[in-house]
């Protein structure tokens, strides 16, 4: 067929007739205003045939049945999964309840009870004086309101950084300090609360006028959160036989040093004192969001000034730690706290205070006590003396018994666990995960081990039911020498064995792991071997051959089941590495 070319281009771009045809059908199905009319009126959708094969025939009534029995189904199965998922986690969950260190007032509501922001006053509350020099240096009396109300504006005036012309004298540093220190407890806004907090301890650094924390602040600040004082603030528990305070006391007195027969609390700020006598209602409540704000912050800044400025510390560098016992036995129970259980910003903020204070006395007080040399030669070939740190601490730490001591502090239900305890029998002792808790609050470090094992032990005698033995410290030989805790279990040890409370053996379990340490080269000597096998065929075997053999299957639905798979997987990994540590030194 022979080319024909075209007379002209124009032919070429015209195009041909139909391809004219098919642009206007195509035109045609892409109109605008239809679409816009189907994809807004109901009526254009159904009626316009694109729509056609996405509509269900009206008339078909069982298959609209049928799809609603299944999204009925659907959802039941996935309400019953949920409700599975939910009980699945509580029967996992191993979290402590914690304490009610705050209970909350009348109102049912927890807040600032004897001073806030607003109503701190410098000049009334912390005799500050100095407003007459300052009117002569040139402010009104309005604008010294205005600072002395406004935080920003006193932060603005105090340069702390540099002189500043609020502060001539130590009476004028020392009110200032304790203005800003008491400001920053009860400042809920997060920016005010860090410019407060820098000015405070760029103040501390650059001025030589004496201001120490001490225990009479921290008490101040914790009355005035609604703290409960039987557990806090109680000379009648820190003056009991078995705190041990008395007997510190004394071994104080032997030295030579002054100390009273009976230890006196802080005596608490004047300003405060006389709210806490006055009929006056000052309560300010404060949402839970604000209140766990405030209270958290003033641990972290009693962690940062411990760890940053402890030469400015009132309770340091004593024979009488009396005072820097209880705050750190303060630190623990604030730590309990339910409402910081799983605040682990607070937990490292208290454990890194522990840490700091453990570490600041002097290593004849830690070993010897205020005597600082061994009581005898037995002492100094085990190494202590009985009236040492750690021991102090400890006995005062597992004197605390919520349910005889402070019951509104109890936050789990004791009638509903009737059957299997979570207390010791009486229901007087700390929830056993709280004591877990505690103990892990402690720094692992070398004296913070060794706090560890001393606590683990007392805890595992409360539980046992047994009488306490209170050596100059704790290892592994001191629970082969405590028949009742090894060779022997006691009846209080095999009756929460044998009751199948997996949940509290599991925790017994965990106290044994502590005594015996973690550390290969300390724990696991050659001496120590034998020791740690008498425990391990006497506790760890004993409990094994109890539970409920492995072959039986377990029943996901059963929590009593899962508990027990739990406490066995876990008393499989114990034994595995003891055995593996007693090896390397056999």
């Amino acid at each position: 067929m022979e080319y024909l070319e075209p007379e002209d281009c124009d032919d070429l771009l015209e195009g041909s007739d139909e391809d004219e045809d098919v642009t206007e059908a195509n035109n045609e199905l892409l109109d605008l205003n239809e679409l816009e009319e189907v994809a807004v009126g109901t009526v254009s959708a159904v009626d316009n045939p694109i729509f056609l094969d996405m509509l269900q025939p009206l008339g078909d009534s069982d298959d609209e049945e049928e799809d609603e029995g299944k999204v009925v189904r659907e959802e039941k199965r996935r309400i019953e999964d949920m409700a599975r998922r939910d009980k699945m986690v509580k029967m996992l969950n191993m979290v402590a309840p914690g304490i009610d260190l705050f209970p909350p007032s009348d109102e049912e509501e927890n807040g600032f009870l004897y001073f806030s922001l607003d109503t701190l006053d410098l000049e009334t509350d912390m005799r500050y004086t100095r407003r007459a020099k300052l009117l002569g240096h040139g402010f009104t009396s309005t604008q010294l309101d205005t600072i002395m109300s406004d935080r920003l504006q006193f932060v603005r005036h105090l340069m702390p950084e540099a002189q500043s012309v609020l502060i001539c004298d130590k009476m004028d540093f020392r009110a200032v300090m304790n203005f800003l220190f008491y400001s920053i407890s009860v400042c809920t806004d997060r920016g005010l609360n860090d410019l407060l907090t820098k000015a405070f301890f760029d103040l501390r650094k650059n001025y030589g006028f004496r201001w120490n924390l001490s225990l009479k602040h921290i008490m101040a600040v914790l009355l005035n959160y609604g703290v409960e004082e039987m557990a806090v603030f109680n000379s009648r528990f820190y003056n009991k036989e078995n705190v041990g305070l008395l007997r510190h006391l004394e071994e104080v007195r032997k030295t030579g040093q002054e100390a009273g027969e009976k230890y006196q609390l802080p005596k608490l700020p004047v300003f405060l004192q006389k709210r806490k006598v006055s009929a006056k209602i000052m309560f300010l409540a404060q949402t839970d969001q604000k209140f766990h704000f405030c209270v958290s912050r003033f641990i972290h800044l009693v962690s940062e000034f411990s760890a940053g400025l402890p030469s400015h510390l009132e309770f340091r560098y004593r024979n009488n730690w009396s005072e820097q016992i209880i705050f750190m036995h303060v630190l623990l129970l604030l730590g309990t706290d339910k409402r910081f259980i799983m605040d682990h910003r607070v937990k490292e903020s208290i454990t890194t205070a522990l840490h700091y204070h453990m570490d600041s006395f002097s290593s004849s007080q830690w070993f010897w006590g205020p005597a600082n040399k061994p009581a005898n030669d037995q002492a100094k070939q085990v190494g202590f003396n009985h009236s040492n740190v750690h021991k102090s601490l400890i006995r005062m730490v597992n004197e605390f018994f919520p349910g005889e001591l402070c019951p509104s502090v109890i936050t789990w239900d004791q009638s509903s666990h009737a059957n299997l305890k979570v207390t010791n029998m009486d229901g007087t002792s700390d929830h056993h995960l709280n004591m877990l808790h505690r103990i892990h609050l402690v720094p692992p470090s070398f004296r913070g081990n060794q706090v560890k094992k001393y606590l683990a032990f007392m805890y595992l005698q409360t539980l046992a039911e047994i009488h306490f033995s209170l050596p100059t410290h704790v290892d592994v030989v001191d629970l082969v020498d405590t028949p009742d805790l090894c060779d022997k279990l006691s009846d209080g040890l095999k009756m929460i064995v044998l009751s199948k409370n997996y949940e509290l053996t599991m925790t017994i379990m965990e106290l044994y792991d502590i005594i015996v340490g973690h550390e290969p080269e300390l724990d696991f000597t050659r001496d120590k071997v034998e020791h740690i096998n008498r425990v391990k065929r006497g506790v760890l075997g004993w409990v094994q051959k109890k539970l409920p053999g492995i072959g039986r299957g377990v029943d996901i639905n059963n929590e009593q089941s899962i508990k027990a798979m739990q406490l066995a997987e876990y008393l499989d990994i114990v034994e595995g590495r003891w055995q593996t540590c007693c090896n390397n030194h056999t």
